[in-house]
């Protein structure tokens, strides 16, 4: 199996249902809405790149800091992908600087 790790992929999902649009800007990216690729395609496209595994960043462009969608592919194919979350600081439940490190 390859070695190669891509670190900076997104993951749209296309059951806006279950995924709901929140973008941060209020205005989902022109890449997301053109080019929108599932966990499940994202996977076949790794597969034909040999790429081995991929770390998900959140697109706070279509869905602002619900992490839903990049965390779901996570848990379903654990083996290749991790995921780079989203989290809002300014929230009142957020955790702070002292409480986490």
């Amino acid at each position: 199996m390859s070695t190669v790790i891509d670190i900076h992929p997104h993951v749209i999902a296309s059951d806006t249902r279950r995924y709901p649009l929140s973008p941060l800007s209020g205005r989902q990216s022109d890449w997301s809405r053109e080019r929108p690729v599932g966990f499940e395609g994202m996977i076949a496209a790794m597969d034909e790149a040999g790429v081995a595994k991929a770390a998900l960043v959140q697109a706070s462009t279509c869905y602002g800091h619900d992490n839903s969608y990049v965390a779901g592919a996570v848990a379903a194919r654990p083996e290749r992908f991790t995921g780079v979350f989203s989290v809002d600081v300014l929230q009142r439940d957020a955790p702070s600087a002292s409480t986490t490190g």
